[in-house]
């Protein structure tokens, strides 16, 4: 028997078939919709692990991400989101190598920051160069890195010329004649050594220098330091990152000598993540360099970035933090004025035009000599008076323009 269907039923079906057909429309619609524009990337290397200054590249890490965020919260850059792609060469040569290669030729990065390394900068920038790829070293301060007057490289970290100058200047200052440098065997420690005995003869004459190259291999420098001790110096001056420093700081103690003789730290260290749980009490008194203050004048970027990292790291930043913050923002305002993410056309706009940095606005010139395309920010030499005292705290004894107290000496802590 055959049933009919009343008109009821047959507005009830072809409601059913017509809400189906719009929801399997919607449903293709959904699924074959185009994908979003394609981000521009940065790519980022560092030494994030042992052998390398692992707490200052993350420093550097964390600020290249925070300018990633910023610039995202206003919109990306041309049009399209901004990604940070990150490499770790563990301060290696061979590791950097290897990471730069694989950003370059893999991940398509327009241009590179974060190295604090010399060593890896001077030979990742040959690779930068073969393929057109600016590179941003954010803390590695070898003189020869911009002295080779590439076209793709560009820094606004202080070199071993300016710090050199800075020690030989301070030491003046204070009247030390006698100054005892110990320095790790790298590039960075040897090179050190060798840019201050350069600078003597101009910068302070009546200086007497001695100097200690230690192993990162060895377990102490108990041997070396009392060695340094029986010297009789005015000052040591200490150049060696993270783990090394460490090390000294806390065989100088051990061995009576940093409490008669003050320290002198070559690099920002003690502001670094754990810095005060590694050398104890043999911290205090500890002079360091600085080219970041928290009572420095900033510029807009460098409050904002200054806000960002209370608001996601739960602190303050610190220097090289701070230059890796703006190193990707150097990027972001290169593909501005340019229009383009094309990494010759981000390297050109790089070269010559006002870019805001942190502390200041820097011009990138091209320049022949240890100063192509190199923005130096100030040295400062401040010290360390109390047991895990905030850098915000210190005092600025040097240079006398900038000082906010009077130097401590050892014996007065």
């Amino acid at each position: 028997m055959t049933e009919r269907i009343s008109q009821t039923q047959a507005i009830i079906i072809a409601a059913v078939i017509i809400v189906a057909g719009v929801g399997g429309v919607f449903l293709f619609t959904s699924m074959t919709a185009p994908p979003g524009p394609e981000p521009i990337k940065i790519g980022f290397i560092s030494g994030l692990s042992p052998p390398g200054a692992y707490g200052a590249a993350a420093n550097i890490k964390d600020g290249a991400e925070l300018a990633i965020k910023h610039i995202n919260e206003d919109g990306g850059l041309l049009g399209r989101p901004v990604t940070l792609v990150v490499g770790d060469s563990s301060g290696q040569v061979e590791k950097g190598i290897a990471a730069a290669n694989r950003l370059i030729t893999e991940d398509n990065v327009v241009a590179i920051v974060g190295m604090l390394h010399s060593s890896v900068v001077l030979s990742v920038q040959d690779i930068c160069e073969e393929y057109e790829i600016p590179l941003l070293p954010s803390g590695a301060g070898n003189v020869m890195i911009t002295q080779k007057n590439m076209s793709y490289t560009f820094r606004a970290h202080i070199t071993d010329l300016d710090r050199a100058d800075s020690w030989l200047n301070f030491s003046k200052y204070m009247g030390w004649e006698k100054l005892a440098i110990i320095a790790e065997d790298t590039d960075w420690g040897v090179g050190g050594i060798e840019w201050v005995e350069n600078q003597q003869s101009d910068v302070y004459p009546g200086c007497t220098i001695e100097s200690w190259v230690v192993s990162r291999e060895s377990p102490d420098y108990y041997t070396e330091l009392l060695e340094i001790k029986d010297w009789g110096p005015d000052v040591v001056l200490e150049i060696a990152s993270q783990l090394f420093f460490y090390q000294i700081t806390k065989n100088a103690y051990e061995v009576d000598l940093s409490t008669q003789v003050p320290l002198l730290a070559a690099a920002p260290e003690m502001p670094q993540q754990g810095a005060w749980e590694a050398v104890g009490e043999a911290g205090v008194g500890i002079l360091e360099t600085e080219s970041y203050h928290p009572n420095m004048e900033l510029t807009e970027q460098g409050e904002r970035a200054q806000d960002g990292w209370y608001i996601e790291y739960g602190h303050g930043p610190e220097y090289f933090g701070l230059n890796g913050y703006s190193d990707v923002m150097c990027v972001a305002q290169a593909i501005e004025i340019a229009g383009s993410a094309d990494s010759v056309q981000i390297a050109n706009a790089l070269r010559g035009n006002p870019l805001e940095r942190w502390g200041s606005t820097i011009t990138f010139e091209d320049t022949p000599g240890p100063y192509h395309q190199q923005a130096s920010p100030p040295v400062l030499i401040c010290q360390f008076t109390e047991f895990e005292q905030a850098l915000e705290d210190t005092t600025i004894i040097f240079p006398e323009s900038k000082a906010t107290g009077d130097y401590t000496p050892p014996g007065d802590l």
